[in-house]
Parts: structure tokens; C-alpha cells; sequence
């Protein structure tokens, strides 16, 4: 499948005020010298804007939230972390899916992975929710069959507010497809530092590693205005600015494996 990607890189220098912008790249070709910083400063702001690489068309029923929530609490709709498409690359077996799920009376959700065309379930489980709204993430386990590189596959949150009529609870599907780096880019990843990776991953197009190693400094670094910088134009560069401000509530573990 052929992929193109343009991507806006942009490093800011608090101190210098200075600004540099990374180029275009293909989702798997090997990122410009530019784009690594081995040995940044730490004053410095990495900040990146994600751009998706051509996957095809959007398929026909992607949407994000579908139904309204009656547990519910707030304005805010329960969302998929995903680019507008729905669909997001990956280099993991195993990648982390994220969600914002606004404070409800519902206590566990069910997650659900198909293969794209929806005939066959792949993995299936329950989630405990935590009490407090935020962002929540579930990383599918290592005992689930690795995802199989160039496949897409058809994934579904469906919060529990009603434990009688499931049909009517709210629930979030998107899509993720795996692909492989380049020997170039694999030994480029192995060499970059962790405060340097969601910028890479970005630069690359591949949203779940981008979103998810941003995710892991923020919450090991609360308090980092350059990361909170950076996850917020990530965030916004995907149409999801208005998540920015919500904490990074937790990541679940798998109650019920039926699958």
C-alpha cells in the first residue's frame, strides 16, 4: 500500500527562541538527521503536529462515540484518541488504545478486537473504569496472538451504563494496522532517546506509538510544561484540542479474557 506522509516537526527553543521545522517523509522510509536530537537540552520544547499518512478511504462506518451516554456527567463525549479517519499505524504487536471517558455511574466497558471485516473476533475482555473522568489506556496483553504486520484490524469500547438493554450504551470503535519500520528506522528508534521518540514517531506517521510514549513521559513528568506543550499540539493536530487539559487517569488491566 502505498503511503505518503507530510509532517510538520517543530522544535522550540525556550531560551533562544529559535524554530526549526522537520520535512515530509514516507510512513516507513528513514526520518531526516534533522529530526534526532540525542543529546537536547532539556529546556527545550519538542513539539510535534501529526499528520496521517494516506491509508485509503476512511471506512464507511467510522465516526468515533455513536451513542450518547446516559451515565454520563459533563459536556465532554466519550472519544477514541484517534486522527479524524479513525484509522492509526502501528509498529506493535501489542500497541496501548486510548480513550477519554467522561465521569459515569458505569463501572466496567468492554473492549473488542476484530479482524477488519468484522467475521472474526480476535481478542475480547472487560475493563474496570476508574471513578474520576479522564484518559484511560488498555494495552492489548502479551497473551493475545501478535496483530500480523499489514493487517487492519476493527476495534470497539462499549461503556456499560446499561447492564439490562446493551444495545443502548454508549460505545467507540476505530481501526489499527500494523506495519513494519525499515532496518534505517528500527536502528534509528533503538537509538533515540525516550523524550525524543513521540517526535519520531510522529514525523513517521505512526499515531499509537506517537500518542502512547508522549503519554508515558507526561505521566512520569506531570509537572513538564514542554511535554504538556507537546501533547497538547499533538493532541490538537488531530482534532482532539479539547482533550488536552484532561488528566491521564490510568491504564487497565484485562478482567475477563474471552478471547
Amino acid at each position: 500500500m502505498k503511503r505518503s506522509l507530510s509532517v510538520a516537526v517543530s522544535v522550540w527553543a525556550i531560551a533562544v527562541g529559535i524554530i526549526s521545522t522537520g520535512s515530509s517523509q514516507a510512513a516507513i522510509v528513514e526520518p531526516t538527521p534533522t529530526l534526532s536530537h540525542p543529546t537536547l537540552n532539556r529546556n527545550w520544547i519538542i513539539s510535534q503536529t501529526f499528520r496521517p499518512p494516506n491509508l485509503g478511504n476512511p471506512p464507511a462506518t467510522a465516526g468515533g462515540a455513536t451513542r450518547s451516554g446516559v451515565c454520563f456527567k459533563g459536556t465532554q463525549r466519550f472519544t477514541a484518541l484517534l486522527p479524524p479517519s479513525q484509522i492509526g499505524l502501528t509498529f506493535n504487536s501489542h500497541p496501548t488504545f486510548f480513550w477519554y471517558v467522561p465521569q459515569s455511574s458505569a463501572k466496567t466497558a468492554q473492549f473488542l478486537l476484530m479482524t477488519q471485516d468484522d467475521s472474526q473476533v480476535v481478542y475480547e475482555t472487560t475493563l474496570t473504569l476508574p471513578a474520576k473522568a479522564g484518559i484511560i489506556s488498555f494495552t492489548l496483553p502479551d497473551t493475545v496472538t501478535p496483530l500480523d504486520v499489514g493487517q487492519r484490524y476493527h476495534w470497539f469500547l462499549t461503556i456499560h451504563c446499561n447492564t439490562v438493554d446493551r444495545n443502548s450504551n454508549p460505545n467507540t470503535e476505530g481501526w489499527v494496522e500494523r506495519t513494519a519500520p525499515s532496518a534505517g528506522l528500527s536502528e534509528k528508534i533503538q537509538q533515540t532517546t525516550a523524550r525524543d521518540l513521540p517526535a519520531l514517531y510522529a514525523d513517521q506517521g505512526i499515531w499509537y506509538e506517537a500518542l502512547t510514549s508522549l503519554a508515558q513521559l507526561r505521566q512520569a513528568n506531570p509537572t513538564d510544561a514542554s511535554l504538556i506543550t507537546s501533547w497538547e499540539r499533538l493532541l490538537r493536530s488531530a482534532g482532539l484540542g479539547t482533550l488536552a487539559p484532561a488528566p491521564i487517569v490510568e491504564s487497565l488491566s484485562a478482567n475477563t479474557v474471552v478471547k
